[in-house]
């Protein structure tokens, strides 16, 4: 159950003013902004909300549950997956921004130094336990290298990618994406390293963890 709330900031015009939509699960936890404008830009803030949505896979075994996530990887045949259902964009709108933000699980592990694909899908399943559930698919020609220099300062803050707005573009043009589908991201690395992030399921391995799981921003404007 998703509760809703409306704030008008600014003016009492509709024509004119700012709209700032907030969402909060369950009837739980704090509200999550999804600010949106009177000129039909939009911002999407979607955080992880099942344990079968973000996933690892090494050699061909996939695993749904656990309490981080491996953001570097010390072998290249391990991928992260992340799914982010409810994506609410209309099919060829206009991405501005994008961005992926985990919360590392440790000071003391490697600067990450990744490459970040999207599923090439109009709308993708949660993950399961069958082989190859993460690399089975097609993924987007658009990709990003996150190389970062700043993960190991803190395990309890979250720290944002580098623009992911290719690979979200790519995924919403494709002729049979619809506004609400779920979008997919694969992380891999490309140096040898390790580094983990908070998972859905968290540190305590148990319930909703909602508070430290990973977020995906988007900002978009819609077709004139």
């Amino acid at each position: 159950n998703v509760l809703l709330r409306v704030l008008v900031n600014g003016t009492d015009d509709p024509a004119t003013a700012a709209y700032t939509l907030r969402y909060q699960k369950n009837g739980s936890g704090g509200y999550l902004p999804v600010p949106v404008g009177a000129t039909g830009t939009a911002t999407l803030d979607i955080t992880i909300a099942s344990g079968s949505d973000d996933a690892q896979q090494s050699g061909t075994t996939v695993t749904v549950t656990g309490t981080t996530i491996g953001a570097s990887l010390d072998a290249t045949t391990e991928y992260v997956g992340l799914r982010f259902p409810g994506v609410t964009i209309p099919q060829g709108a206009t991405i501005t921004a994008a961005y992926l933000s985990v919360v590392p699980s440790s000071t003391s592990e490697d600067e990450p130094s990744v490459t970040i694909t999207g599923f090439d899908e109009d709308d993708t399943a949660a993950f399961t336990t069958g082989a190859s559930n993460i690399t089975n698919r097609t993924i987007t020609t658009a990709s990003v290298t996150w190389s970062s220099t700043n993960l190991a300062a803190t395990g309890s803050s979250y720290h944002n990618s580098p623009s992911l707005t290719t690979v979200v573009q790519e995924i919403v043009d494709r002729g049979g994406w619809a506004s609400g589908n779920a979008m997919v991201f694969i992380v891999n690395e490309t140096a040898a390293s390790h580094r983990d992030a908070e998972s859905y399921d968290g540190a305590t391995g148990v319930g909703d963890n909602i508070a430290a799981a990973p977020i995906l921003v988007i900002k978009y404007t819609l077709p004139a």
